[in-house]
C-alpha cells in the first residue's frame, strides 16, 4: 500500500514540475508517467527518461526528499543524462509548503559555467574540439 502511494506521489510531482514549467515557457515539458525502480532497470528496458521529458538537453529528476541526498541525487540525473544522450542533469527538490515552481534546482558548477559562457555567447569548447577533430580526420583523408 505505501509503495503505491509513493508511486502516486512521485507521478503527481512529476506533473506538478511539468505544469510549472510549461507555465513558465517550456511548453515541451512532459511528466513521465511509468514509474522505474532503478537505473539498472531503466537501461535493461532501454527507457532511460528523466522525471520530466520534451526539455531537449536536459534530464530532470524530480525529489520531495525531507532530508535531501543532493550528492547521490545529482550523481544520478548525470549519470542518466549521459546516458539518454542529453547534455545536462539536474535535480528539482520540492521544497514544503510551495508550489512546484518555488524548487530548488541542483545543478553542478560545471553546468552553471558552461549555462552562462552560452548566455554570453562565447564558443562551447566541445563543439570547437568536435570540429577542430572533423577538420583533423578531413585533413588525414
Amino acid at each position: 500500500m505505501a509503495d503505491r502511494q509513493n508511486r502516486a506521489r512521485g507521478v503527481a510531482r512529476r506533473i506538478a514540475v511539468a505544469r510549472a514549467l510549461r507555465l513558465l515557457g517550456l511548453a515541451a515539458a512532459t511528466p513521465r508517467t511509468t514509474a522505474l525502480r532503478s537505473m539498472a532497470e531503466a537501461i535493461e528496458t532501454g527507457q532511460v527518461d528523466g522525471d520530466v521529458t520534451g526539455i531537449r538537453s536536459w534530464f530532470i529528476q524530480t525529489r520531495a526528499d525531507l532530508s535531501p541526498q543532493w550528492g547521490p541525487s545529482l550523481d544520478a540525473a548525470e549519470q542518466g543524462a549521459v546516458l539518454a544522450g542529453e547534455r545536462y542533469g539536474a535535480v528539482i527538490q520540492f521544497r514544503s509548503g510551495r508550489g512546484a515552481q518555488d524548487a530548488f534546482v541542483c545543478i553542478s558548477m560545471r553546468t552553471v559555467a558552461d549555462l552562462v559562457k552560452r548566455a554570453n555567447g562565447e564558443p562551447d569548447p566541445c563543439a570547437e574540439f568536435e570540429r577542430f577533430q572533423r577538420q583533423q580526420d578531413a585533413a588525414e583523408v
